[in-house]
């Protein structure tokens, strides 16, 4: 209500009341409801209230959470003396990271069990929409490619004894940069394939090894285990939380030396600038683990490997989590415009 005065009284009329009136108007606000009211019209229920969000599924634990659910709980029962959950927390981390390969399979079978039956009850989850229009990406064959050329003969055959010989066949020294960002668009990181024009195209290892000449059998890569065991590793090439300076590697490349520090040097070189790049500049410090033995370097199935880190990259990338893309994009853009879809990049261009 708004109050109003009334015109005032006629002095000269003797009826008139000698003080002034106050009149009581409804707002518009208020004359409106009214109006509802006589017509029937209620507000609904709960009209008011904030609507809930609706809580998605949960993403299934990893391998480390099922096994250190069970570990702090036989922890728990025989150590009452320890000081609560973070004590136990800590031994379980302890004992996950001295656990080989065969010790962690129990666990990782169940992880992996756990997730594909989420995969098949849970919708596909619709990824966020992003604006960026320019892709930002670690992965530089250029900048490989200016290293290779400056290889000594003796260093290329170390090189091949790696299983890294079809590395130094690198002819191509740019990213097409907005094919690789329309083939991020359309990549199902759940499927591992790429829809393009309703056509599926499925992307395995067998393919990594046709396209960038990298074995897609043998050992697993493993790039997790105990600090100690790389610590010295770590010294030597002065990794920081942030990483390995490419910088650094590069100069340790440019000496004539073909032993094992150079062996070492490249396969980090080669990671970090464009078999497996992070979000950072710098090569990432667990790329150690699997090189405190240079002998066994040509026995893993690196194509498993960099297909793995591939997709997990595009999946943060995807979740908003970085904004750098992380994995071989050249792998992405070889596999569709020159052997599995040749006619993509015409399409595009059209």
């Amino acid at each position: 209500m708004v109050e109003v005065e009334a015109s005032p009284p006629d002095l000269n009329d003797k009826a008139s009341s000698p003080h002034h009136t106050m009149i009581m108007v409804p707002t518009e606000g208020e004359f409106a409801m009214g109006k509802r009211k006589d017509q029937g019209i209620s507000e609904p229920e709960g009209s008011r209230k904030k609507k809930k969000k609706q809580v998605a599924t949960p993403r299934p634990a990893c391998s480390w959470v099922h096994f250190s659910r069970d570990f702090i709980k036989e922890y728990s029962a025989t150590h009452p003396e320890s000081s609560g959950l973070k004590a136990a927390t800590k031994a379980a981390s302890d004992a996950w990271k001295l656990m080989g390969p065969e010790e962690k399979a129990k666990y990782t079978t169940r992880a992996r069990e756990v997730w594909d039956k989420y995969l098949s009850s849970a919708p596909a989850r619709a990824p966020k929409p992003r604006r960026q229009t320019k892709l930002v990406t670690r992965c530089s064959p250029g900048r490989l490619l200016n290293v290779l050329q400056r290889l000594t003969p003796d260093q290329k055959e170390a090189v091949k004894s790696m299983g890294f010989g079809n590395i130094l066949g690198l002819r191509c020294r740019t990213l097409r940069r907005s094919l690789c960002l329309w083939l991020l668009e359309r990549f199902n990181t759940v499927r591992r394939s790429l829809e393009i024009c309703g056509e599926r195209i499925p992307l395995t290892p067998r393919d990594v090894e046709l396209v960038m000449g990298l074995p897609a059998s043998g050992k697993d890569v493993v790039n997790s285990g105990s600090d100690e065991l790389i610590l010295q590793l770590r010294k030597r090439y002065n990794a920081t939380n942030r990483g390995i300076s490419v910088r650094l590697l590069e100069e340790r490349l440019a000496a004539p030396e073909a032993g094992e520090d150079f062996k070492r040097s490249f396969v980090l070189y080669v990671m970090g600038t464009l078999l497996c790049p992070t979000a950072r500049l710098d090569v990432s410090p667990s790329f150690l683990h699997f090189l405190t033995n240079m002998d066994v370097l040509h026995q893993y199935n690196w194509g498993k490997f960099l297909l793995d880190r591939l997709v997990r990259e595009i999946s943060r990338f995807r979740q908003g989590k970085q904004r750098a893309v992380g994995g071989c994009l050249l792998f992405l853009q070889v596999t569709v415009n020159d052997v599995k879809y040749p006619s993509l990049f015409y399409l595009i261009s059209a």
